[in-house]
């Protein structure tokens, strides 16, 4: 158990290296955020580290940001296979993180709890993102609301589960939407360009524009510009909620973790000349 421990560390740390070393300027806070959850017990911030290194080490893996051998997608599914069978192969390293990570959730869950799930459903949003990227696929903005909930959920769940708070993601929707309609604002020219298409088909549709459009002519479009702006400020006012929610108010390390990432996402901004700032956004949600 000892050796198994020590490897597991070992691999945390080359991992949590890896990340900051991508985008130090982004990155080392949240890095930072995840070791001094130690401080409120050396299980619940492994935990932690271990499951958010093990499922960022996929989307790393098919985004083409972390250099592996073979084909990218064989090797984030044989991975899921590991996570779903609990047979870890200790010949691929990341997966001591997944598994130490489990053992842990699987000590403090609830009996209505499923952190391997979570942990599948959160694989199976990383490659969902990788396929439709392939083909440039757009969604509807329903299919867009429950990929909005779907992308953010399940590692919430698992942070959650990990700090024992009586709250899931189900409890609070809202963080989950809020959050990930933000981060699309944030990062759209990077998703655009990589084929994940996060402006819904019908607002595409209305401004004439389809996934083949360069990003220049997507961001200069006055519908696009509205649209992005009032998806930005609605995912504002839901992480504003969840701050206000007394459900979250009443369990002080609840609130902190979740307050983190809401203060660092609210302060997105966008910058479009074509964007008014007194425009009626109502009709496009």
């Amino acid at each position: 158990m000892r050796i198994e421990a020590g490897r597991a560390g070992r691999v945390e740390l080359s991992e949590t290296y890896k990340f900051v070393r991508g985008n130090p300027g982004k990155n080392w806070k949240l890095a930072a955020g995840l070791y001094a959850l130690s401080t409120q017990g050396r299980e619940m911030g492994r935990a932690a580290r271990s499951g958010y290194l093990f499922l960022r080490h996929i989307d790393d893996a098919v985004d083409g940001d972390r250099p592996i051998s073979g084909d990218p997608q064989s090797y984030v599914l044989d991975l899921r296979r590991q996570v779903e069978t609990g047979d870890f192969r200790k010949d691929i390293r990341v997966s001591a993180l997944a598994k130490r990570s489990l053992e842990i959730l699987d000590r403090v869950k609830k009996s209505t709890d499923n952190p391997r799930q979570d942990f599948l459903d959160g694989i199976d949003g990383i490659l969902f993102d990788h396929r439709r990227s392939k083909i440039r696929r757009s969604l509807s903005e329903k299919e867009l609301e429950k990929y909005y909930e779907d992308a953010i959920g399940p590692g919430l769940n698992i942070l959650l589960v990990g700090t024992e708070s009586s709250l899931r993601s189900s409890d609070i929707p809202e963080f989950s939407t809020g959050l990930a309609r933000i981060y699309s604002v944030r990062d759209f020219k990077d998703d655009w360009e990589r084929g994940i298409i996060n402006i819904p088909r019908e607002i595409q549709e209305q401004a004439g524009l389809t996934p083949q459009n360069k990003y220049e002519d997507v961001i200069n479009n006055t519908l696009v510009a509205q649209w992005t702006a009032a998806s930005l400020e609605q995912g504002k006012q839901e992480l504003s909620r969840i701050q206000q929610d007394p459900r979250v108010q009443s369990e002080r390390l609840t609130s902190i973790i979740l307050n983190g990432f809401i203060k660092s996402a609210k302060k997105t901004q966008i910058n479009i000349d074509t964007v008014e700032p007194n425009s009626n956004m109502d009709s496009y949600h």
